[in-house]
């Protein structure tokens, strides 16, 4: 947990955890996130932050900023659903709303069967 470390660290350095938790939130806000690609600052206040170390920045309108970020976010749920539809070989089912199917019962004994005998 980057939390407890920024603390631990600090306890251990003599600072106030308190002013460099402000750091660790500075950071986190200002790094692009995983998922949508845009940091969390940018998609809250639609633009990039002042930060210590200088960057070139440009002005973005908020309605591209807010559809690039939802667009980078479809992205990555569709490729985390492919990887996991692979992983475990997943097929599409053909059982439609009106079909019979059989339904499994709990076992209640040795000689007890798996299934209901009633569609």
């Amino acid at each position: 947990m980057p939390l407890l470390k920024t603390i631990r660290t600090a306890s251990l350095e003599g600072k106030d955890w308190r002013c460099t938790i402000y750091g660790l939130l500075l950071s986190y806000r200002c790094t692009p996130h995983s998922t949508t690609g845009i940091a969390p600052s940018e998609l809250l206040f639609h633009h990039k932050p002042r930060m210590k170390i200088s960057h070139v920045s440009s002005k973005v309108d908020g309605h591209l900023i807010d559809n690039l970020a939802s667009a980078n976010n479809m992205h990555s749920k569709t490729n985390a659903k492919n990887y996991v539809d692979r992983k475990n070989h997943a097929q599409y089912s053909d059982i439609n709303v009106g079909n019979y199917v059989l339904v499994q019962q709990d076992k209640t004994g040795k000689l007890s069967i798996n299934f209901d005998h009633r569609p």
